[in-house]
């Protein structure tokens, strides 16, 4: 039999989007011929999105948000403070397949936000995610 391997870390989310900790990874044999999606290094098939982590963090002034469409939606991304209260939409509109990038500035309206922990919340129509980010000042 021919083989591929598919790897997993798995995490428990609840109904407030809190996450476990991941997994182990964990490694699975499937056959090649039953496979029903492939991975390539760029993009994840099963999501037709993905939102990567900000870079830099913690950041001071501001933040790249990358992610990934893999066929043409409606993107929304929005950014959240500690306790929930939205604070910007970085994106709310149609994006066709590619890898973009967003800027988030810790200045707003002119004002400066503070210190503290963010959380950048990508919906599309079949995927959500949430990253956390630090703005240290």
């Amino acid at each position: 039999m021919n083989y591929e391997f598919v790897f997993y870390k798995i995490c428990a989310c609840d109904e407030q989007n809190k996450e476990s900790e991941f997994s182990d990874e964990l490694k699975i044999p499937v056959k090649k011929d039953e496979l029903s999606f492939k991975f390539d290094n760029n993009s994840s098939k099963i999501n037709n999105c993905k939102l990567l982590q900000n870079f830099p963090n913690p950041f001071n002034t501001s933040t790249t948000i990358k992610y990934m469409v893999n066929e043409s939606q409606l993107i929304n991304i929005n950014v959240y403070d500690a306790i929930g209260n939205k604070i910007l939409t970085l994106v709310n509109e149609n994006k066709s397949a590619g890898t973009y990038s967003e800027n988030f500035n810790s200045r707003i309206n002119g004002k400066n936000l503070s210190s503290g922990i963010y959380f950048i919340r990508i919906n599309t129509r079949n995927y959500i995610d949430i990253k956390k980010c630090v703005l240290l000042k």
